[in-house]
């Protein structure tokens, strides 16, 4: 007799992708765009891009325990967005400090992207 046991890897989730955002409310108006989420051993990079410019981000840190956070430069001003992803969405803010003020945001993954 001969036994077999198989033994399943439950998938890691990652947030790495491209995503379809908007920041809402914003000073500009509603601002869409894509975000550029990449992985590479556990270490994050990314991007926004949208009619306001490309954005790189900075100082990304993601964990399935801990929410997403990262920085971005806009003119001149540094922006921090924190976050959570769950499944193929995202729910956050961006907060421009208390001069400027914060702004939900929300995002799905991208179609093309699954």
């Amino acid at each position: 007799m001969v036994s077999v046991t198989a033994f399943g890897c439950a998938a890691v989730y990652t947030p790495a992708g491209n995503w379809d955002y908007v920041v809402l409310g914003t000073p500009n108006g509603d601002v869409e765009g894509t975000l550029i989420l990449t992985e590479t051993d556990g270490v994050y990079s990314g991007k926004f891009i949208s009619d306001q410019g490309d954005l790189d981000l900075e100082n990304i840190t993601y964990s399935e325990e801990n929410p997403f956070s990262c920085t971005f430069w806009y003119q001149d001003m540094e922006f921090s967005m924190t976050g959570t992803f769950e499944g193929d969405t995202f729910k956050g803010t961006v907060d421009g400090g208390p001069q400027i003020g914060s702004w939900p945001m929300t995002a799905n993954r991208a179609v093309d992207n699954k």
